[in-house]
Formats: C-alpha cells, structure tokens, sequence
C-alpha cells in the first residue's frame, strides 16, 4: 500500500512540474515579446466596433462580426472589454459570412479566458521599441519569412540588441526583406534596390540554372566587400537532408568556397551544423525546424 501510494505522488509530481514548466515557457515567451514593443506609442489605427468571441486558444481566434473586415496582418490588433485589453498579431486569416478566423496567432500580453464575451475590436499600429543603433537585414526568398522563420529573428532579438529592416514585417512585427520568386540573379541585378544595414543575412535556395546563380553570387559578393554600408555579412547554405533534383550539396560547397574569399562574408554550413539531426528539419524533409532557426541564430549571434 506504501509503495503504491509513494508511486502515485511521484507520478501526480511529475506531472505538476511538467504542467508548471509549459505554463512558464508560455508566460516567459510572452513576456518577451511584449518588451520589444513601445506600448506608450501605440496608435489606433481603425476601430471596427463590437464582436464576439466565439471560439479561442493559443494560436487560434474566431470572433463572430456584423460586417466584413478588410484587415491585413501588418499591424497589431487588439479585443478590449471591462475584463481586459488583449493584444494579438496573426499569420493568415479565414472570411465566413458573419465571421473572422485568426490562424497562427500570437498573443502579445495575455490572452483572455472566456469565450461568448462582447469586446470592442481595434487595428493598431504597435511599434517595435529601438534600444540600439545596430541593425540588420535578413534576406532571402519564402524560408526567411514561412512556416519557423519567424523564431529566426524572435531568437536573434532575444540576444541581441538590433533593429531589424525591410519592406515587410513577420507576425512579431521584426522587418525583413524577401519574396517567394527571388533569386541570386535578381540579388546581383536589384542590388542598389536593397536596404542597407550593417549585417546582413541571406538564406536563399537557388535556381535550376547553377552555374548562373553561382555567378551572380559571387558579383553580389563582391558588391558587399566594398559597401560601406555592410560591415558583415552571413550566407546560409541550403538545408539538405533528403535528395533533391537540384545538386544543393555542390552548390553549397561553391556557396562557402566563394564566401571564404571575402572577408565581410561568413558562409553558415547548415550541413555541418545540423548533421542528421531530425530535431532541426520539419517533418524529415530539406525544410529548418522551429529548432533549427534557434541553433542558426544562437550560431550567427555569437558571430557579431
């Protein structure tokens, strides 16, 4: 009787401290992204009126409305009533007839508790707050801003003291500069069209035509090494961790080999530093992980 009732407070400990160690990850992930926005700043941008909330979690909002929203996932939005004011940004949306559904959402304060409550629904403009004169560009086509990309520059921000520029903004609100058909050729040819920061990162897979964009890559690097503008900057090569129809393993090798011989260029061999490792490629195919963009970060950070 002894021994099962020691067994059974052991296990219901376990999982207390299991419970209490997510609870605190949440709160602290939270925590932090709230300090990287200037709230006293904050402007209303469009007051949509009432909603209710309907369906809520951690990642997801459905609010009931009276009329079509035309929103757009650049700025911040906020759902206030007398029990509290709730800040979110989100990463894509779904339209019904009489509502709104908010995926891949984040909370940036606290998130609220009830469902079926009547809140007034905001836009606001929610600026990141500027600690430093540094600042950096990321750079590159849908891996730098899809899927984990987003924890690439949360994870650089949280040890680094930088601001973050470009022509789009992520769901934490950090700048970074890219499209889903760019290309090494484009970088070379649209280079003066590129905002200028004192690093820079680039993670871009190439096109079918290697030996073209291998080309173009080494006139873009050349470009860099003699920009002021620039004092460093990362390249990163392609992830590979199954077969692909194009040769990224040599393309790679030529990638860091290029790199080396400029002195403003790091290449970051993303097969030396991940291996085989499943925990940094999602679902075991040439695509980073939330853990993999981590590691890159925590790698690159230490570099400048």
């Amino acid at each position: 009787m002894y021994r099962k009732l020691t067994i059974w407070i052991t296990l219901t400990l376990v999982l207390l401290m299991g419970y209490l160690s997510i609870s605190f990850i949440v709160k602290e992930s939270r925590n932090f992204s709230s300090l990287n926005y200037d709230w006293s700043n904050a402007k209303e941008v469009q007051n949509f009126g009432k909603v209710t909330v309907d369906s809520i979690s951690d990642d997801y909002l459905r609010l009931v409305v009276s009329e079509k929203q035309h929103l757009g996932p650049t700025n911040t939005f906020n759902i206030s009533n007398n029990n509290g004011s709730f800040y979110f940004r989100y990463t894509y949306r779904l339209v019904e007839k009489n509502a709104v559904i908010f995926k891949g959402l984040i909370w940036l304060n606290v998130q609220p508790e009830n469902n079926k409550e009547i809140y007034v629904f905001k836009e606001i403009d929610l600026p990141i707050i500027s600690r430093s004169q540094a600042t950096i560009i990321t750079l590159g086509d849908e891996q730098i801003f899809e899927n984990e990309a987003k924890y690439f520059r949360k994870e650089i921000k949280r040890r680094k003291e930088i601001n973050f520029i470009g022509t789009n903004k992520d769901i934490y609100g950090f700048n970074y500069y890219s499209n889903s058909t760019i290309s090494y050729q484009e970088l070379d040819t649209l280079y003066a069209q590129i905002p200028k920061a004192q690093i820079l990162i680039l993670l871009l897979k190439p096109s079918q035509n290697l030996k073209k964009e291998l080309l173009a890559f080494k006139n873009f690097s050349k470009k860099i090494s003699s920009d002021k503008n620039f004092d460093q900057a990362f390249i990163i090569t392609q992830p590979i961790y199954n077969n692909n129809y194009i040769d990224y393993k040599r393309f790679n090798k030529a990638l860091c080999e290029i790199s080396e011989k400029n002195k403003k260029i790091k290449c970051i061999d993303i097969e030396a530093l991940f291996g085989k490792s499943t925990l940094f490629y999602r679902g075991e195919v040439n695509e980073i992980s939330k853990e993999g963009y981590e590691k890159l970060a925590a790698t690159i950070s230490k570099l400048f």
